[in-house]
């Protein structure tokens, strides 16, 4: 691992992650949900759950770029949103019906798990990749056997 890849979240077992990742991880799980929900509120026939639906699909992406952070990020940004757009009374963060309280905590553990189970895919995909290259180094023997020649034999 190189210097630049180190992240501060490597003591709590969080990191493994290129800071370049991270940083798109982190724009995508700001900028998809806001594009999540301009879609949603641009199509008056999406209710609830299909916007529930979409964000947790923007969160995916988030989680699949940058880990579980960005993908904690935008599933809590995007249940922010989906409680001040779509949840009545709309133009507030105050939820009225409980079920939907409900709703949207199952929707942000949802997200959070599967931002978990992708973060935990992409370490042990990176895992593999550096284990295949160093199986594809060529191995270094020691000068002994280099300096070696084969037996001889002889035929009398």
């Amino acid at each position: 691992m190189q210097t630049g890849d180190v992240t501060a979240l490597d003591g709590l077992g969080l990191g493994g992650i290129r800071a370049g990742r991270m940083a798109v991880g982190f724009a995508l799980a700001v900028l998809v949900p806001a594009g999540v929900q301009a879609l949603c509120s641009a199509v008056s026939s999406i209710d609830l759950a299909t916007a529930s639906l979409l964000q947790l699909t923007g969160a995916v992406v988030a989680a699949l770029a940058g880990g579980i952070v960005p993908g904690l990020l935008a599933a809590l940004w995007s249940s922010l949103l989906l409680n001040y757009f779509m949840v009545e009374p709309t133009g507030s963060l105050f939820i009225h019906d409980t079920a939907t309280v409900v709703s949207l905590g199952c929707f942000v553990a949802v997200a959070g798990a599967v931002a978990s189970v992708v973060h935990v895919a992409a370490r042990r995909a990176d895992s593999i990749y550096s284990l295949t290259r160093a199986l594809r180094a060529p191995l270094p023997f020691p000068s002994v056997v280099r300096n070696r020649t084969a037996p001889q034999f002889r035929f009398e």
